[in-house]
């Protein structure tokens, strides 16, 4: 038995992220995401979309940062039909739901590190590492 099924379709996807410096040393960024739709093997999905942003500051000789995020705040998921041929079916998953996100990091800086030690290579190790051996 052969059905009839249209498998070629036309998709563009588009993707921006931009970086911004606002006034009083703020940092903004903006990234986000459309498709117009797709055909994927017998799955035909309708339009996607996302929108992300978020606003940070650093004090404290920038050991400091704070960034305020929002997530998905434009969230259209994966909506479409299979068709099977004889029948379709409708799917739609949608990930995780939109959030918003304080984040605060301190660098503690290389006070906890591992000790730096001073090795002094001996002119005769320089002139071995200079010699093509």
């Amino acid at each position: 038995m052969i059905y009839n099924l249209e498998l070629n379709k036309w998709n563009l996807f588009w993707f921006i992220q931009a970086n911004y410096e606002l006034p009083f040393g703020i940092n903004f960024e903006l990234s986000g995401n459309y498709g117009t739709g797709a055909l994927e093997g017998q799955i035909e999905v309708d339009w996607l979309a996302e929108l992300d942003f978020s606003f940070g500051k650093t004090f404290l000789d920038e050991k400091l940062k704070i960034n305020l995020g929002f997530n998905k705040m434009l969230n259209r998921g994966f909506v479409g039909n299979i068709d099977y041929g004889t029948g379709t079916a409708a799917v739609e998953r949608n990930g995780s739901r939109q959030s918003i996100q304080l984040r605060l990091i301190y660098s503690f800086g290389s006070k906890f590190g591992k000790k730096v030690t001073n090795r002094k290579i001996s002119r005769e190790e320089e002139n071995r590492i200079r010699d093509d051996n």
